[in-house]
């Protein structure tokens, strides 16, 4: 009969963490806006940002204008887009249906992220 290894107790499991990063990530900005909005008597509501993915929540009552105005990520997305599709206009000689458009607006935004800062190893005697 062969042994499993096993991880000690209270070991982390690192690959179980990357894969709820994003989540993790969510739920602490979500639990952070609450918290403020809850302590200065705002309110959130969701936005959706990108069409077909998730919305985000932000303050109720900031003009729109004052949100299009500030957002370079969006004006990012838009540009980007906007080439996208003249693309797929060319290559299929019709402008995409709703779900085209939602896969569309899926890959400006991929296209026009930020690259990730590269991992550095942290130092031992600092």
């Amino acid at each position: 009969m062969g042994h499993r290894k096993r991880e000690p107790t209270g070991a982390l499991d690192t690959v179980r963490l990357y894969q709820h990063v994003v989540a993790a990530g969510t739920l602490y900005t979500l639990t952070m806006t609450t918290e403020v909005c809850e302590e200065l008597g705002l309110a959130t509501v969701p936005r959706e940002v990108t069409p077909g993915l998730r919305p985000v929540m932000e303050i109720a009552g900031v003009d729109q204008g004052l949100i299009d105005w500030s957002s370079t990520r969006r004006q990012q997305i838009e540009q980007a887009l906007e080439g996208i599709t003249d693309q797929y206009v060319q290559d299929h000689g019709r402008l995409p249906g709703e779900r085209g458009r939602h896969g569309l607006a899926w890959w400006a935004a991929q296209d026009t992220r930020p690259e990730k800062k590269t991992a550095r190893p942290l130092l031992q005697n600092q």
